[in-house]
């Protein structure tokens, strides 16, 4: 009978836990070479608003005429303490260029209010995505054929290059992230999709957590009597972790449920950073110490398990809010892309939107 048949216990469904299946068959995290990456100067990244006036009133004063055969800063300026890799300084030129690409003013144009506002969006979608294919990358190794017998060795050898590749990257997207933070492009908090805005802080904030806690599985996994501070190879790790504290307003903005900083300072401290000075002054200056609990349960997730959690949140954001870009043909919902790209726009788009097109009024 069809009530007998309905009856009858169901199999249950297997559920992967993807976070414990990458605890138990991954390799530890990977120190990376000390030699992995160049660095170039950068300049200070933080400063108060108030210096930065009376600078500026002190050069209108007093101009400092420019010497040409001083191409780097003296060793006792903090200036000299600045430093940002080479890949990230073009990931940060990329960013900042991806901005005014979508900055309708900067083409003489006007196409709505809110256009620019959605255009950072863009660019931080596109941060995310990145990171998340680079997150990718570092869980599950994609490599040639191999025996599995003859060649397990170097397979694993392989795997482990790979996995260092991806931490190398995942801390030039982070440290061109935190930078750009500091730039002004806050244009998305006018847009009237607030409800985005907030998911999208929640998750880039996830995103930045987990590549904090990577490195500090790094720390922990390879930190012995010899060797107490295994993430030194990084140079500018003590300082951008100040710029993550600084410049956390571009995305938490006053809501302590997506507020990593605290977090940041724990490693921070946790990592040896703070016993530079200067890097303690510079890390200080964005949050109020005091307040800092020593120790959160937070802290001791792993990086596996809070970056696992980042991809579901992805999924769900992309799930809200993805939407198939204008074209004759059909295409997936997708989140980021270049749709408010302007330099991707024809010369006739471009002229219809012109201030003297006659077609919107100027913003002005």
């Amino acid at each position: 009978m069809p009530g007998s048949i309905s009856a009858q216990p169901q199999p249950k469904k297997r559920i992967r836990n993807s976070t414990k299946m990458l605890t138990n068959n991954n390799i530890l995290p990977p120190l990376p070479p000390p030699d992995c990456l160049e660095y170039i100067p950068c300049g200070i990244m933080i400063q108060d608003d108030e210096d930065e006036d009376e600078d500026e009133d002190e050069d209108l004063e007093h101009p400092k005429p420019e010497d040409p055969n001083e191409k780097t800063s003296p060793s006792a300026s903090p200036a000299s303490k600045w430093f940002i890799s080479r890949l990230g300084a073009d990931r940060l030129g990329d960013m900042c260029e991806g901005c005014m690409n979508r900055c309708p003013d900067a083409f003489g144009m006007h196409i709505y209010n809110d256009f620019w506002g959605y255009g950072i969006i863009e660019v931080m979608e596109n941060w995310a995505l990145d990171w998340a294919k680079t997150w990718n990358r570092y869980k599950s190794w994609k490599g040639g054929k191999l025996n599995r017998m003859a060649m397990a060795k170097a397979r694993k050898i392989n795997k482990l290059q790979e996995k260092c590749e991806a931490v190398k990257e995942l801390w030039v997207i982070t440290e061109a992230f935190v930078v750009w933070l500091g730039k002004g492009f806050d244009q998305h908090y006018m847009v009237d999709d607030g409800k985005r805005v907030m998911a999208l802080y929640e998750l880039l904030t996830a995103m930045l957590s987990g590549t904090f806690h990577l490195l500090n599985d790094i720390h922990e996994t390879h930190k012995s009597e010899e060797n107490p501070r295994p993430l030194v190879p990084i140079k500018n790790l003590g300082l951008m972790c100040a710029c993550a504290i600084s410049h956390h307003t571009s995305i938490n903005p006053d809501d302590d449920d997506v507020d990593f900083r605290p977090m940041v300072y724990r490693y921070a401290k946790r990592w040896g950073e703070l016993e530079d000075a200067y890097v303690r002054e510079m890390v200080e200056k964005g949050i109020k110490v005091d307040e800092i609990d020593e120790e959160e349960l937070e802290d001791k997730k792993s990086s596996i398990e809070t970056c696992v959690k980042a991809e579901k949140m992805l999924a769900d954001y992309k799930a809200s809010y993805a939407s198939s870009p204008p074209s004759i043909l059909y295409r997936p919902p997708r989140i980021g892309g270049n749709s408010y790209d302007i330099t991707k726009m024809s010369e006739s788009e471009k002229r219809e939107y012109k201030y003297d097109s006659g077609r919107s009024p100027s913003p002005w």
